[in-house]
């Protein structure tokens, strides 16, 4: 019986790469059928529903599925389902689990995660720093270390007590010109502040205050 599974397995397998989404659902119909415990044909159904445009079933496959055993496939899909229903709640919750995985899904879930999640939580995200140059200039710079790219990134730099530690003074609103591409780094000067060394200018903080994808 186990070789019929693999069989029928293996010929969805072969329509799924040929684009022949109903063939390959009644193979993998037939593998269910022999085996209803074997997670993959439960997994490949609900990907050839969702390829077919039918999600609500494509759901019911890959709920299924999950329940035997995880996977990265099932939890992207089902993040996508979710969003396109408007439940991001459900989305960011699978693509957090598909985003663990070290493959190409995983990188996926992992943008898809943060392109819902960034405009809500930019600060989450973004690595800041006050750096200056040989003149004492200080700079607020922003790195952004997600795979997606981020725009109208908006900064405050906050001054504080050497001795007290607390914020004595803060700059206006500074906007980083250009956004910050992924992997890239964004600066802006912080206008009228100067510093004469290292230990004065770890007294400045930058906050980021808003930004939002790249469009």
């Amino acid at each position: 019986m186990l070789f019929h599974v693999f069989t029928n397995y293996l010929l969805g397998d072969i329509a799924m790469t040929e684009k022949k989404g109903e063939q390959a659902l009644k193979s993998y119909e037939k593998a269910i059928q022999l085996q209803p415990d074997y997670f993959k044909p439960h997994v490949q159904s609900g990907i050839a529903l969702y390829n077919l445009g039918r999600k609500e079933e494509a759901e019911k496959f890959l709920i299924k599925a999950n329940e035997m055993l995880p996977t990265a496939p099932s939890h992207y899909l089902l993040g996508k389902i979710a969003e396109g229903r408007g439940d991001m709640q459900n989305a960011l919750k699978n693509y957090a689990v598909a985003a663990d995985s070290n493959s190409e899904i995983g990188k996926q879930s992992s943008a898809d995660y943060v392109r819902l999640d960034f405009p809500n939580h930019p600060e989450k995200y973004l690595r800041t720093a006050a750096q200056a140059d040989s003149s004492g200039q200080v700079f607020a710079v922003v790195q952004n270390p997600t795979p997606v790219d981020v725009g109208r990134v908006q900064v405050r730099v906050v001054q504080y007590d050497a001795k007290t530690g607390r914020a004595i003074g803060q700059s206006q609103p500074l906007m980083i010109r250009g956004g910050i591409a992924s992997q890239k780094t964004g600066n802006v000067v912080v206008s009228g502040v100067r510093v004469k060394s290292q230990k004065e200018l770890g007294l400045f903080k930058v906050v980021v205050e808003g930004a939002e994808l790249a469009r």
